[in-house]
């Protein structure tokens, strides 16, 4: 059986090194909701070199600045860290914001934080595609 992309987004596991936003024994949120998780990292499955993502990345960082919103670095993996995406945790956009910066890195999908779930959000019409509880065991 094939697990869609969108269920592999949904068991991802977001954190920065001090505490775990979503997944196994997440804790507390240190931004206000909701926070919308983005990337440029590696567009539509597309493999880019360490530096060419950090370059795209540090494009995006100035682009979500300019909506003055409160940003956090995370790192957004796959539950046996297979994959790692260097991205930013949002606060004080909308979801159409965070979509549309996403879509102009050509990313797929963000995701959004609230207290309780981890929402997977299509940036091309703006819909959940997936979503699960916050805190996994």
């Amino acid at each position: 059986m094939t697990i869609s992309i969108w269920d592999k987004y949904t068991a991802s596991h977001i954190y920065d090194s001090e505490i775990i936003w979503s997944g196994p024994n997440s804790n507390s949120l240190p931004l206000d909701c909701p926070i919308h998780i983005i990337t440029a990292y590696n567009p539509f499955d597309q493999i880019f070199s360490f530096y060419e993502n950090r370059c795209r990345n540090e494009l995006l960082l100035v682009d979500i600045k300019n909506h003055s919103a409160e940003i956090k670095p995370v790192i957004v993996s796959s539950p046996n860290h297979d994959w790692q995406d260097e991205s930013f945790a949002v606060h004080g956009i909308s979801r159409e914001q965070a979509c549309d910066l996403a879509q102009s890195y050509d990313q797929r999908a963000i995701f959004e934080l609230n207290h309780n779930q981890l929402i997977v959000v299509a940036v091309n019409s703006y819909q959940v595609k997936r979503s699960r509880p916050r805190n996994i065991e």
